[in-house]
């Protein structure tokens, strides 16, 4: 199989990423406003229970699952069996959770606070293995991926503004999300038959696969406490209207975040393929720039939340989220502690075959995490649980780079970092000048969007940012192409 170009592979998942960014937001603003924070809150709430089925059954396959895939892409006979013994293991690991799902919700009460919505969301269980993500990352198709799920995304937005209409409809809007989930996951298989088929004769060692998944499957499932315990906290302590607010400022972080992650999910894959034989010069090279792209966009991205807080949550939300502006404010940061976090686990720890490190890095930072919710959502509600995460991150980040020891990606870029910091000092000034007059939240929010931005350019143009020269260059080299088209 060929090594796919990682340029080309780069622009398919940015496609991807901008889609999965605009268009979920379209329908986050129009959802938001119309089902309010109270019916938002219920839905996240079922999730939060449902994800910790789907992570039990998943076994964290998007990363273990894509390092074996990428290891093995030029052998058609090892690839085969590679994937069918996989999928194997999830069918019957999504099996067993099923049945623990439905024994929960006929036994436990929580589950019948939305028996609807949990039904809805339980059914994700039966589809969730042919999702195959980790296999078309791992033989590094972004094409697919992306064009599917902009696809995905332009279908399910006209559904929402035809079938949401009513506060009444977030039965109706959760069944669109499972559709939206479950259709593509279908395609998925059936187009993976272009490239290997799921076999049982394929089938010889499935078992191998179960120690190295181990610690993978127990990092994910203790990594699952970040995200679904603290939700399933705030709604027993603090009620569905605190999970709705909180809900709105993780959904913006989260868009923001993908941005910021982008170049992992290219990256990844070729970081283990270079590690993995032994190239060490171009390995250190893609550490470096990965590591540079996350700093370059989290960090204007948390001065901005800092500034124009406020402004996002009333244009997102609408004015029932205001109240919750500080706590975006601090869950900003998150937006660099989960990138470097992340860059050190898919770039660092997992390449070298570090799993036992990752799990015990994950366990501690998540047991933190638990007992600073308690604490701090009984006092602080919903912003409980951004300051808990920004503790328990933070002690992860330290851990993993213990462990990996390795600290010449960030002597690289000192230099960039050192212009990120005086241009993200340019944005907040520049911020505190403008919402110094009496201006429209809209118009403030432009203003110090647009401005604030061009400040950020311009200190990257004077200090000869490597990353910017390049995809400057590559913008300009398509000019010429593109004029020559519309003269023609």
């Amino acid at each position: 199989m060929n090594q796919p170009s990682l340029k080309r592979n780069f622009f398919y998942n940015a496609l991807m990423t901008f889609a999965n960014f605009f268009l979920p937001m379209v329908a986050v603003m129009y959802t938001y406003r119309i089902l309010g924070p109270v019916n938002i809150g219920k839905i996240n709430y079922v999730q939060a229970w449902v994800n910790n089925f789907l992570l039990f059954a998943n076994l964290n396959i998007g990363v273990y699952g894509l390092r074996e895939i990428a290891t093995v892409r030029d052998d058609k006979a090892k690839l085969a069996q590679t994937f069918s013994e996989i999928l194997l293991i999830l069918f019957v690991t999504h099996g067993v959770a099923l049945l623990v799902f439905g024994v929960s919700f006929l036994v436990f009460p929580d589950f019948q606070r939305e028996k609807m919505l949990f039904l809805l969301f339980g059914a994700l269980l039966l589809f969730n293995p042919l999702s195959l993500d980790w296999f078309f990352g791992g033989i590094e198709n972004y094409r697919f991926i992306s064009l599917r799920n902009i696809t995905v995304k332009l279908l399910m937005l006209p559904a929402i503004f035809l079938f949401v209409r009513r506060e009444s409809d977030y039965v109706v809007y959760a069944l669109i999300l499972v559709l939206a989930t479950v259709i593509p996951f279908l395609y998925n298989f059936l187009h993976s038959r272009h490239y290997v088929k799921w076999e049982i004769s394929s089938v010889k060692h499935p078992l191998r696969h179960l120690k190295p998944m181990w610690f993978f499957w127990m990092s994910s499932l203790v990594g699952s406490l970040y995200v679904n315990v603290p939700v399933i906290l705030l709604g027993n302590i603090a009620g569905d209207r605190a999970v709705g607010l909180a809900t709105v400022v993780s959904k913006i972080v989260g868009y923001t975040y993908a941005l910021v992650s982008m170049l992992n999910a290219v990256v990844t894959p070729r970081a283990s393929y270079y590690y993995g034989n032994e190239r060490t010069e171009e390995y250190e090279k893609l550490l470096a720039t990965s590591l540079n792209y996350i700093l370059l966009l989290a960090l204007p991205a948390i001065t901005l939340f800092m500034v124009i807080g406020k402004e996002v949550i009333w244009i997102i939300g609408g004015k029932e989220y205001e109240e919750a502006f500080w706590a975006l404010r601090v869950a900003g940061i998150m937006l660099l502690l989960d990138g470097v976090n992340l860059w050190a686990e898919s770039q660092l720890l997992l390449p070298r075959g570090m799993a036992k490190e990752l799990f015990f890095s994950t366990l501690v930072a998540s047991t933190i995490n638990i007992l600073c919710n308690i604490f701090f959502i009984s006092r602080f509600s919903y912003l409980g649980i951004f300051i808990s995460s920004i503790i328990s991150q933070t002690i992860n980040m330290a851990i993993k780079m213990f462990f990996a020891k390795h600290f010449t990606p960030f002597l690289k870029i000192k230099k960039d970092v050192f212009f990120y910091f005086l241009g993200c000092t340019g944005i907040f000034l520049w911020g505190w000048f403008v919402k110094s007059f009496s201006l429209s939240r809209l118009l403030s929010f432009f203003i110090v969007l647009l401005g604030g931005g061009f400040i950020y350019l311009v200190t990257l143009v004077v200090s000869g940012n490597e990353f910017y020269r390049k995809v400057s260059e590559k913008i300009l080299s398509y000019l010429p192409r593109f004029l020559k088209v519309k003269k023609g």
